[in-house]
């Protein structure tokens, strides 16, 4: 037993420390001696990078508009920033991001009216479509994408609402109210079909976390089920990330073992069977400093990060903070503390890519300690490997996912290559028939593949093959439809 016991711990051990990232040097995004960035996100497509945030600053006027800027060599060299929000009196709040290949997908909070305003990029950041009012009543929203299928998730004073585009974003269906959603904000993962929503409210007289999920695209919803401990301390900010096989991971801070007034400790909790049941809950800090996080995953490793008070708890200053674990949440590696700044680093997000582990946060530590003026920052971190995951050619030349599987409908094929490339995706029956196919271009993405043949009619159960051909590779998956019954 003892033996087998340190083998474990090798094992273990080993695993960890492939998983870990290796830190670059902190890099500077923004340069508005004069204004102040707030609320960056970043979407990572293998080598490219997507960021966006909202800038304020002034010139003969204030302004408050949503900027984007892009990197395609995994944050080496950088474009200059654009504006994607009409330059107007109004502010242009709270933006999000979603990439799926060269199609890119911003979301933000309009100020006039709150309503929610949308804009895409089919060429990876280079050109922008006009912008579309997705709703004349929203707040804080929230983007989601699997292949064609864009959705956009916001709330209200009174609800929370979801808006699905089966094209790319062309067209937009009419919005549909989220049966007893929780209405204070919160964070939507897509795993077709699966969509999760981790939220927060105080339903109950405290506010604490919930989780709802659908498993047809958003057609029907669970009830909320509230994954934080109910008591008298609040739970608060949730993001969520949804793994291969669409288990939820949620993790959201919380003051109940903190003795200080403004910050508590960051909670995890993940459920194995889709969201169906939940494990215990973990706390993943202990020094009650935490506020604010994020997490993202790729394969069976989920990063973390949050902003943690603990350095400069009078003034309130932040620094960003690092775990990661190598086995979908079981265990979880030591802290990693990710800046050094004399003043103020917050806000942390999180993108992940077979290329690397990428973050942005908002950081004032090129003004003096009374100023307000914050830039967006930049880490990269690559894998423990010896070398730079994206130079090493006998990595991630190609990768195929497919998820759910077995499914009672639709699934998702998410690939990556190296490069840009012209693909095939391809469906066959057991006979060898082919089924299905769909023809492509691009370096990373989805394509959905909604369970019916060439002529648009049901497959029906069965085992099928799905195969991926890229040049002269060729990849593929068995499969398993199991029409007649939903999880």
């Amino acid at each position: 037993m003892k033996i087998l016991s340190g083998l474990v711990l090798v094992v273990w051990a080993s695993s960890m420390a492939r998983s870990q990232p290796i830190w670059g040097p902190d890099v500077q995004l923004t340069n508005y001696p004069n204004g102040t960035a707030y609320h960056p996100k970043i979407a990572a497509c293998q080598d490219t990078l997507h960021v966006v945030w909202y800038q304020q600053w002034r010139d003969t006027i204030f302004h408050e508009e949503v900027m984007y800027k892009r990197s395609t060599d995994r944050g080496q060299t950088w474009t200059s920033d654009t504006v994607l929000s009409l330059l107007s009196p109004g502010a242009s709040l709270m933006p999000d991001i979603a990439v799926n290949g060269s199609e890119v997908h911003v979301a933000w909070d309009e100020e006039v009216g709150d309503s929610i305003l949308y804009i895409r990029s089919t060429d990876s950041g280079r050109n922008w479509s006009t912008q579309k009012t997705i709703t004349p009543a929203g707040f804080r929203p929230n983007l989601g994408v699997s292949g064609d299928t864009v959705l956009v998730y916001w709330g209200t004073t009174t609800a929370s609402y979801l808006s699905i585009s089966t094209d790319g974003g062309v067209t937009w269906q009419p919005a549909q109210r989220i049966p007893r959603g929780q209405i204070f904000g919160g964070e939507m993962v897509v795993n077709w079909p699966f969509l999760h929503l981790a939220s927060y409210s105080d339903s109950t007289g405290v506010i604490e976390v919930y989780h709802q999920r659908s498993s047809d695209e958003g057609m029907t919803w669970s009830q909320p089920e509230m994954i934080s401990e109910r008591d008298l301390f609040a739970s608060q900010w949730p993001e969520v990330f949804a793994d291969r096989l669409s288990n939820p991971h949620v993790v959201w801070f919380d003051y109940k073992y903190s003795p200080y007034a403004w910050t508590g400790d960051i909670f995890y909790r993940t459920s194995i069977d889709t969201g169906n049941s939940w494990e215990p809950i973990d706390s993943l800090t202990i020094e009650h400093r935490a506020t604010a996080s994020s997490i993202v995953g790729l394969g069976d490793t989920l990063h973390l990060v949050w902003q943690d008070e603990r350095f400069n708890p009078v003034k309130r200053y932040a620094e960003i903070y690092y775990r990661f674990s190598s086995d979908r949440g079981t265990t979880w590696g030591p802290e990693t503390r990710l800046t050094y700044d004399s003043l103020d680093s917050r806000e942390p997000q999180l993108a992940v890519s077979p290329s690397g582990v990428y973050l942005v946060w908002g950081d004032n530590r090129d003004t003096d300690s009374l100023s307000y003026n914050y830039e967006i920052y930049f880490k990269r971190g690559t894998y423990n490997s010896g070398v730079d995951i994206a130079d090493e050619h006998s990595l991630f030349k190609q990768d195929f996912k497919i998820y759910p599987n077995p499914s009672f409908g639709g699934m998702s094929c998410r690939y990556a290559f190296l490069r840009l490339t012209d693909f095939v995706v391809e469906v066959f029956d057991v006979t060898g028939r082919r089924v299905w196919n769909q023809a492509g271009y691009g370096q990373c993405g989805e394509v959905v593949w909604g369970g019916k043949d060439e002529k648009g009619v049901e497959a029906g159960s069965g085992v099928f093959i799905i195969r991926l051909k890229a040049g002269r590779r060729v990849q593929q998956t068995k499969v398993v439809i199991l029409k007649g019954g939903k999880p």
